[in-house]
Parts: structure tokens; C-alpha cells; sequence
């Protein structure tokens, strides 16, 4: 049986990768269409609300990404190379 303690900790994981996933998609925006990094491809800019409202959308692909590829199952601690491959599998599920 999984203690609680494990299951917490697992929990607080998943909710900090959710946070990076949502500050990501956010700061994105000023890279993207404020800094002129990137050469734009559109005629017209989103408004940041539109993009802020997206945020909810990737956090919801994200959530089943994460849950599917069985990243933060708390049953096993799986070796570092294991690891990495529920990750790139979960990366590609996540891009196609």
C-alpha cells in the first residue's frame, strides 16, 4: 500500500510541473509576439486574455499527458532511464 505521505509528495510533483507548464505557455507570449525574436507568421497578434484563457486548455492536454504516460505513478520508482522514456513517450503523445 502506498503511504500518504508518498502519495502527497506525488501530488505536490505533479501540481509544481503543472505550475511550469502554465508559466511556460505564459511567458511565451512576450517572446513570442513583444521581443521580435521570432519572425511573425501573422498578420494579427492575440490579445494576451485569449492567450491567458489558452493557458487553461494546455493544462488540461498537459493533465492527460502527464496521467497517461503514468509519470508520476507512486507505486514503483522507476530507474532514471525508465524515467526518461515515460517522458519522451509522453512529449510525443503530447505534440502529434
Amino acid at each position: 500500500m502506498i503511504s500518504r505521505r508518498l502519495q502527497f509528495i506525488g501530488s505536490l510533483v505533479f501540481l509544481a510541473d503543472l505550475i511550469v507548464v502554465a508559466a511556460s505557455w505564459l511567458v511565451a507570449y512576450p517572446i513570442r509576439f513583444n521581443l521580435g525574436l521570432i519572425p511573425l507568421t501573422v498578420q494579427h497578434i492575440p490579445p494576451f486574455s485569449l492567450y491567458a484563457w489558452m493557458t487553461l486548455l494546455a493544462l488540461l492536454i498537459w493533465t492527460v499527458v502527464f496521467r497517461t504516460g503514468n509519470l508520476f505513478d507512486a507505486k514503483t520508482i522507476p530507474s532514471v532511464f525508465r524515467k526518461l522514456t515515460r517522458l519522451v513517450r509522453s512529449h510525443i503523445l503530447a505534440f502529434t
